[in-house]
């Protein structure tokens, strides 16, 4: 996918037609001009984007926390309309046309690491199933980007009447129905240990999706607001320490499950024997299904507009990095385009 190429449908831009993108800099984020991206294949798609939005990885890439190319266009949540006329393959057929809002998977599985079990073939691993597919604004141009060329089978159709911030907040439903897949029943008590916009999310989510809305609380509290091993489960919603494990598991009962959810950029400890001997269950879970978001966030049902805080443009970049290092309680947003060209 040639996203740090010149991109857009070159029926309709000129060659060299530039645009504004948030880029990782020598010192950090940084506004840059660099040259639109075409669409050269089949299974791409050219979206103008709309809105996106800032979460904890961004930080951590502009902190150089995750390592990432230089020069790299930033951002992995968005929405967009998609604004080009050139056939798009299958997804035309499932509602993917010009004008179309789109949410956006951040996962570019045509992308593949090539050094993996999945790449190689190996260890009865099926071919072309990659264990590490490049990501939007990690390994690939982003989305802090006035256009972008993606593929096809990244974007999901939301009802028009949407607004590009619930739009553009596909990815983190979609994160948070990740703990819908860990095997939690109704009859599970337990809680969701962290703080802020993402712990509140994943509540509302579970309560949207039939489940008994969990109590949230602050991680280092865990030991003296839950008594030890009484839990079913408990859902990470950031792991702010290193202790954070430690705090978490305690709480669970014999065979109980920690669904974790949150991606620290630096490495948390445990103790295996611990682990072991209370047979605790551990589900890693990345994304539910973006289907399945892509209908919530249509749904006024689920409340999701307190958790946002107001847009900005791509040129106020320094002011959206500082609030979101500042607090979590609310989700910083770029408000990129306004009149959506739909070529």
């Amino acid at each position: 996918m040639p996203t740090t190429q010149s991109t857009e449908d070159p029926r309709s831009v000129k060659r060299g037609a530039h645009m504004s993108a948030v880029a990782l800099g020598p010192d950090g984020p940084a506004l840059k001009n660099p040259e639109r991206p075409r669409v050269s294949t089949q299974a791409d798609v050219l979206v103008q984007v709309q809105a996106a939005g800032l979460c904890r990885t961004d930080l951590y890439v502009a902190s150089g926390e995750l390592e990432a190319p230089a020069g790299m266009i930033l951002g992995h949540e968005a929405a967009g309309i998609v604004c080009t006329d050139k056939p798009i393959g299958a997804r035309s057929s499932s509602g993917l046309r010009a004008g179309t809002m789109v949410g956006i998977d951040p996962r570019i599985p045509r992308i593949p690491c090539g050094t993996c079990a999945g790449c190689s073939g190996t260890l009865n691993a099926k071919p072309g199933d990659c264990h590490h597919p490049k990501q939007l604004g990690l390994d690939v141009d982003g989305l802090f980007a006035e256009f972008a060329v993606l593929p096809a089978q990244c974007l999901h159709p939301i009802d028009a009447h949407v607004s590009p911030l619930r739009a553009a907040y596909l990815e983190p439903v979609a994160a948070a129905m990740g703990a819908l897949n860990a095997g939690l029943t109704h009859e599970d008590v337990g809680i969701i240990a962290g703080s802020g916009r993402i712990a509140e999310l994943t509540a509302r989510v579970l309560e949207y999706s039939g489940l008994p809305r969990p109590r949230i609380l602050a991680t280092e509290s865990l030991g003296d607001s839950i008594p030890s091993g009484t839990l079913d489960f408990v859902i990470d919603a950031g792991l702010s320490s290193d202790g954070a494990l430690a705090h978490m598991t305690g709480a669970l009962r014999r065979g109980g499950t920690l669904v974790l959810k949150s991606r620290a950029a630096s490495p948390r400890s445990f103790v295996p024997a611990d682990w072991v001997a209370r047979e605790i269950n551990v589900a890693a879970r990345a994304y539910g299904s973006f289907e399945h978001a892509a209908r919530a966030v249509a749904d006024e049902q689920l409340v999701l507009e307190d958790l946002f805080g107001a847009p900005r443009p791509l040129s106020e970049f320094e002011q959206v990095f500082a609030s979101a290092c500042d607090a979590e309680n609310v989700k910083q947003f770029f408000q990129i385009s306004r009149t959506p060209r739909v070529h």
